[in-house]
């Protein structure tokens, strides 16, 4: 996945590129990036009421498609965006989909059809509804000044961002400061 980002990335010409990831996580990030090959790792302390100590973390790893759109955007001089709402806990979705290992006998094309019909939607009102919709009014945000946005995110969100973005959904502001 992380080599047709690239791919994607170099043969079109683009004006932005918005990754899934909050804003406070950009210098970390970037610098990691620009460590590479050095594998590294972004860690975000989590505010949980029952006091557990818990985290996100993003591993800054070329494989990763996210991380190489990265990569190519800070050797190209492309702007990064950062688009993902801040949250105090992140909540994955859970969806464990088919092994993109597939990929090596399979278009992306045959490969997102055969998937996309078996994504579960994201419940209303819900940490990634709220997540989603916010990524769909940032893409809006985004193309007040650029042409051609690439935005980067899982193919389990890319349904539900997508709708949240035509219907100009409404949207719940970031639990922390941007």
């Amino acid at each position: 996945m992380a080599q047709m980002v690239r791919e994607v990335m170099v043969s079109h010409t683009w004006d932005c590129l918005a990754v899934p990831l909050p804003p406070s996580m950009e210098d970390q990030v970037s610098e990691g990036v620009a460590a590479l090959p050095v594998v590294s790792v972004v860690v975000l302390p989590e505010d949980h009421a029952e006091g557990a100590q818990r985290c996100s973390y993003v591993p800054i790893d070329p494989c990763q498609p996210v991380i190489m759109g990265i990569r190519v955007a800070h050797a190209e001089g492309l702007p990064c965006a950062f688009v993902d709402r801040e949250v105090n806990r992140f909540e994955a979705s859970g969806w464990a989909g088919p092994d993109p290992y597939a990929l090596h006998t399979l278009s992306m094309e045959a490969f997102t059809a055969a998937t996309i019909p078996f994504l579960p939607p994201p419940e209303p009102a819900t940490a990634r509804w709220e997540r989603l919709t916010w990524m769909a009014f940032r893409l809006h945000e985004l193309e007040l000044d650029h042409q051609a946005i690439l935005f980067l995110c899982p193919l389990v969100d890319w349904p539900w961002v997508r709708h949240a973005y035509a219907q100009r959904q409404s949207y719940v502001l970031p639990e922390r400061p941007v």
